[in-house]
């Protein structure tokens, strides 16, 4: 009896023991899943701000913005993009890039070659690319590309456009402004000189070469007074005169400088000028 008793103490003490050990193996694996838990709700919110910043970043930016992967297929955009190319949200959905095209495509003279140079840079695969986009209703666009990589993973290709239809349009204007300027220049019979604000040469006429020795592009960029050595009947007046050109004043020896927004103008009326020796 005695040695049942033992055996039977002994057992329930080991039982004991072995709950006790599970309980305890629970309770840390509970105690994990809980850390475990909480850390990936952790990097969930982590994530889940780095993509709303990424998105507030592509939606602040000007420029349109479209991201493809490897085979073509569209991963993301912004608003600005949709709005560029006036896409409708069913062309949208579709999320391919190549079908998207097709709708793209009617805004170009050339559909066929607008197509087949995207072709050409998913074949290629460059780092980078660019290239000058005019659509038909006379908008001007430059189109970036360039690999999206991730841990030195080719991923796909990130397209940026960015409408530069008025700086186009400025720089015509200001290319027709200065052709009329060259030709107004041109048909004025004095000696023009021009220098920028620090009283450096910008531009001599025909007349100007004649009457300094210097031709136009050995003048551009020196100084005024090493170009023209203008010489009066009174020694003082040279100075004066000098004093007067850089101040935009009228000189009494018949250079006159007309200011403007980026430098003077100087015609002569009567003036002799020696070339330097």
């Amino acid at each position: 009896m005695a040695s049942d008793e033992n055996e039977e103490k002994l057992l329930r003490s080991v039982a004991l023991q072995n709950a006790q050990s599970i309980l305890l193996a629970r309770q840390q694996a509970e105690q994990a899943l809980i850390q475990a838990k909480a850390a990936l709700e952790l990097r969930t919110e982590e994530l889940a701000h780095s993509l709303a910043m990424m998105r507030a970043t592509l939606e602040s930016t000007t420029d349109g913005i479209l991201v493809t992967d490897g085979g073509g297929k569209v991963t993301g955009f912004n608003g600005n993009f949709v709005e560029m190319w006036r896409a409708p949200s069913e062309t949208m959905d579709s999320r391919e890039h190549r079908q998207l095209l097709e709708v793209w495509g009617r805004q170009f003279k050339d559909p066929d070659q607008f197509r087949l140079r995207v072709e050409e840079i998913y074949a290629s695969s460059p780092p980078e690319s660019y290239d000058l986009l005019e659509l038909v209703d006379g908008r001007v666009v430059e189109r970036f590309s360039k690999i999206q990589r991730i841990d030195e993973l080719n991923v796909g290709r990130v397209w940026s456009f960015r409408d530069i239809t008025e700086r186009r349009r400025a720089e015509e204007a200001l290319q027709k402004q200065s052709e009329w300027l060259r030709v107004t220049l041109g048909s004025i019979g004095d000696a023009v000189v021009t220098t920028d604000t620090e009283g450096r040469i910008t531009y001599l006429k025909a007349v100007a070469e004649s009457l300094t020795g210097w031709s136009n592009d050995e003048a551009a960029g020196q100084p005024l007074e090493t170009v023209f050595r203008i010489i009066t009947n009174r020694p003082a007046s040279r100075s004066r005169t000098r004093r007067e050109g850089r101040s935009g004043k009228a000189s009494s020896s018949g250079w006159r400088t007309i200011p403007s927004s980026s430098g003077k103008t100087a015609r002569n009326d009567r003036s002799t000028t020696v070339p330097p020796q």
